[in-house]
């Protein structure tokens, strides 16, 4: 019996004996946020101007995201924005400036959509307009909502690993329980001649 063998071999088994048994524990995972549309408007002709009304409850993100029509060729003027008025349930009003560039025929916001926490719950009205060249094909009044995620098993990466130990540290324990160290036999001299 190979006793180093064997030792190695019943680490082995115990090591992918940890690995499959930690492949079944499962794994929450944290909700994920995403942006869900309130109400929003699309038009077939592109419009300078574009209203939409949505209910917000207290502490919700929202968000106001909108889509502009591609641009004529032609001049570009550099004053070009967006103006986004929002509107909370008590009539107060705040104004958001977004700076738009173009280069080719494509169209670059220089400031992020207007987002932020609602203050109080009822119905938020937006209001956007185009300022200089620029049209609307889209707007929407959106929010944040957590989606739950289905719980997860690693089983991908540590159920195969797990297997493959496991049959090596077989493997190894039965080769060492069946191969022997050979004993050398000292040959020893007699001490004494017999004399005969």
């Amino acid at each position: 019996m190979r006793r180093d063998l064997l030792a190695l071999g019943l680490f082995l088994l115990f090591l992918g004996v940890v690995f499959i048994s930690a492949s079944r524990v499962t794994v929450k995972l944290e909700p994920l946020e995403k942006w869900v549309v309130v109400e929003d408007v699309r038009v077939e002709e592109p419009a300078s101007s574009l209203v939409v009304e949505g209910h917000l409850a207290r502490e919700d993100r929202y968000r106001v995201y909108f889509v502009l029509a591609p641009p004529s060729p032609g001049p570009f003027s550099l004053d070009t924005t967006v103006l986004v008025n929002l509107t909370d349930p008590n009539g107060y009003m705040e104004s958001y400036y977004i700076p738009i560039e173009r280069e080719d025929l494509m169209l670059f916001l220089k400031a992020p959509f207007p987002e932020g926490v609602a203050n109080y719950t009822g119905t938020y009205k937006v209001r956007a307009e185009a300022i200089l060249g620029v049209f609307f094909n889209y707007l929407s009044l959106q929010k944040i909502e957590l989606v739950e995620r289905e719980p997860q098993y690693p089983y991908g990466t540590l159920l195969p690993v797990g297997i493959a130990i496991l049959l090596g540290g077989v493997g190894i324990s039965i080769l060492g329980a069946k191969i022997s160290k050979r004993r050398r036999i000292r040959y020893r001299r007699p001490l004494h001649k017999r004399k005969g």
